[in-house]
């Protein structure tokens, strides 16, 4: 005769996962923000830079503030597919 193991009457699982989805959307809309920020300083100092008719910094500005941007957007794509994803799945 086989033992079957139930899980502690204490633990909801889908509350747990629901927790789980929500730190997982919390944490993806804060790296979001933060590459944001720094696509919009990176901009700020490359408009800054032409300004100033300085020579590599605009240049090395707008490289990072592009990289900067597709990374929030990747970070943004994420937010929606946690968003959208099944709690069970996660």
């Amino acid at each position: 005769m086989s033992r079957v193991l139930l899980p502690h009457p204490s633990t909801d699982t889908k509350g747990n996962v629901m927790g789980k989805k929500i730190t997982l959307m919390i944490v993806s809309a804060v790296i979001t923000l933060f590459f944001l920020a720094v696509s919009a300083s990176q901009f700020w100092q490359a408009y800054i830079g032409q300004l100033w008719k300085n020579s590599t910094t605009p240049t090395n500005a707008l490289i990072a503030g592009w990289i900067s941007l597709i990374l929030a957007l990747l970070g943004a794509c994420c937010l929606l597919l946690i968003a959208k994803s099944d709690p069970t799945h996660l």
